[in-house]
């Protein structure tokens, strides 16, 4: 059996592409593992997403959350604003074995597995989410319902793999939401009293501030005392100002 871990979604992909063997994507390997111990498949060729690192982030966007592949059922329950916004989801996602799975487990998994009996899939139906899928060609998105064809098969080819899932942000709220953004600089940082006051994070950003300035002589003879004319003023203090997209339930 040949075994490899790319580091990027696009290799993952070409590697899948250019196999003629029997191949199996190993993600979280609830399945997969379980499946190679008891012999009911005898796999040529492993593809280890794992060190892929965009597989592995929750992101928030102005169209709602994107999930990767290798995000765990465990990393989905402590995620606050999916607890917030996609209850329903984070439940579902719960279900998928025990505590020690919920480890490793994942809803792309879940869905590629194909089984009637998934827990995820009908929840992840209900928000509508959407599937990216990579392959040699390029991305395509399609409807999460559109992936299983059967019990136990997909409608992915062999060259082909989903890079992450997008779930809309208000898929279970029919109540108005307010957004604003606010900035806070060098060092002032009142963001938890938004967040005691019911807002949300959505995106959270940050950049360089000029926090203070200094005066300095423009030249060896320039007695600032004197004349203040000769004097420049320059930045002496670089901090950071953080900018906060947040949102909140009417």
């Amino acid at each position: 059996m040949r075994y490899e871990a790319p580091t990027t979604s696009r290799d993952a992909a070409v590697i899948l592409a250019r196999s003629k063997e029997t191949a199996f994507v190993l993600g979280g390997g609830t399945d997969v593992l379980v499946k190679m111990r008891t012999g009911l498949i005898e796999p040529d060729l492993i593809v280890d997403i794992k060190s892929i690192t965009s597989m592995k982030v929750i992101k928030v966007s102005d169209k709602g959350f994107v999930i990767g592949p290798e995000v765990s059922g465990a990393e989905l329950s402590e995620h606050k604003l999916l607890r917030k916004h996609l209850p329903g989801l984070v439940e579902a996602a719960n279900l998928i074995g025990s505590d020690q799975i919920q480890g490793r487990c994942t809803m792309v998994g879940n869905l590629c597995n194909a089984s009637p009996a998934a827990d995820s899939v009908p929840a992840l139906v209900a928000v509508n989410a959407k599937v990216n899928i990579i392959g040699p060609q390029g991305e395509r998105s399609c409807n999460v319902e559109e992936i299983p064809i059967a019990p136990g098969k997909t409608s992915l080819k062999k060259d082909s793999s989903i890079i992450n899932s997008e779930e809309n942000i208000n898929a279970n709220t029919d109540s108005e939401m307010k957004r604003m953004e606010i900035k806070f600089s060098c060092g002032d940082d009142g963001i938890s009293e938004y967040l005691n006051d019911g807002w949300i994070i959505l995106k959270e950003d940050s950049q360089e501030k000029i926090c203070t300035w200094k005066s300095i002589p423009a030249t060896k003879d320039c007695d600032m005392e004197k004349d203040k004319g000769c004097k420049i003023t320059k930045p002496d203090e670089i901090g950071e100002e953080k900018i906060y997209l947040l949102e909140k339930q009417l």
